[in-house]
């Protein structure tokens, strides 16, 4: 579930949010771009001295906190005592019997060659001998100073974040069904998965349910934060419903955390479509055009704004450049 992909693409900071912890402490959501998708993650701070130290990285949509992964590996005896006598076994006897099979080699084989070669013998193993003789001290030495061993457990994943990867699994095949089932299990267990409640909002958006929807992005976004996609879904359900301050609201805070620059308007853009708001898309997408940042050729092809594409003002924006 956590295996990062090959070859691992170029990574950077996409966004950023502080926000206020449960204890009081501060939190920062963190956007992470990994090629073209973006990892959430949750960074949990506390003071130090004069700075912050980070207690915890929790990857936001599956809900897995990276430090109780990390102490849930090592089980509830992280550091075992082996008996002494079967470690000595294990890493000091081998390397004594490799010196014995040597000494038996050479006393058997010394008597029967002449007496002036036998010295030739005795340089010849004394080189093994040595190395082998070393490799044994050393064993002796870690079995002295290292008593203890490392004990690290299989752990099996929470199955919160297992029937959330099943529900993206299920939604990406085109199993809505099966899909809504696991996102619905994802959030009942004991370690729920935020991000099933995104999903389920977007579920419920594609069937006409905006009520419903309206519900599930609010508990995303209460339990996980603000991030540019859900706030866009929740700004394109806030439109459906006919809540025209609350979907702008939405949107100038999922342009906020993109910062100044195309994509905030090409979010924008999207978002207004999305809603049927071709003129919002045209406002959005015209200083871009203008600036050559994208082209009426590229905005023709894109299916975001099939929800418009027959809409007049679409119509009418995307034949300005012939029409002059």
């Amino acid at each position: 579930m956590l295996a990062p992909p090959t070859p691992a693409p170029a990574a950077g900071i996409a966004w950023s949010e502080m926000t206020a912890s449960r204890a009081g402490f501060p939190e920062v959501i963190v956007g992470i771009s990994i090629g073209e998708k973006t990892l959430k993650t949750r960074w949990e701070l506390k003071p130090e001295g004069g700075a912050w130290r980070i207690e915890d990285v929790v990857l936001t949509d599956p809900g897995i906190s990276l430090a109780a992964a990390s102490l849930a590996s090592l089980g509830a005896l992280p550091a075992v005592r082996p008996p002494f006598v079967s470690r000595a076994g294990r890493q000091v006897v081998p390397w004594l019997g490799l010196l014995a099979i040597l000494a038996i080699f050479v006393a058997v084989t010394a008597p029967r060659i002449e007496a002036e070669r036998r010295r030739i013998l005795y340089l010849t193993a004394a080189v093994p001998a040595a190395i082998v003789a070393a490799g044994a001290i050393a064993a002796a030495v870690r079995l002295v100073s290292q008593p203890y061993a490392l004990h690290v457990e299989a752990v099996a994943p929470p199955p919160g974040p297992t029937d959330y990867e099943r529900g993206i699994a299920a939604k990406q095949s085109g199993d809505s069904r099966a899909a809504r089932a696991s996102f619905e299990a994802a959030l009942a267990g004991p370690q729920p998965a935020p991000g099933a409640a995104r999903e389920l909002a977007a579920l419920a958006l594609e069937a006409g349910e905006f009520p419903l929807a309206e519900n599930r992005i609010a508990s995303y976004l209460a339990a996980a934060g603000p991030d540019p996609d859900s706030l866009a879904l929740a700004a394109v359900i806030q439109a459906n419903l006919g809540k025209r301050k609350e979907a702008v609201k939405s949107i100038a805070a999922a342009r906020r955390l993109l910062g100044p620059g195309p994509k905030a308007a090409e979010l924008e853009a999207k978002i207004r479509a999305r809603a049927s708001d071709a003129a919002g898309a045209v406002a959005a997408l015209r200083p871009l055009v203008e600036g050559r940042t994208v082209t009426r050729e590229t905005l023709r092809s894109d299916p975001s704004y099939i929800p418009i594409a027959t809409a007049p003002e679409w119509v009418r924006f995307l034949n300005e450049k012939e029409a002059r």
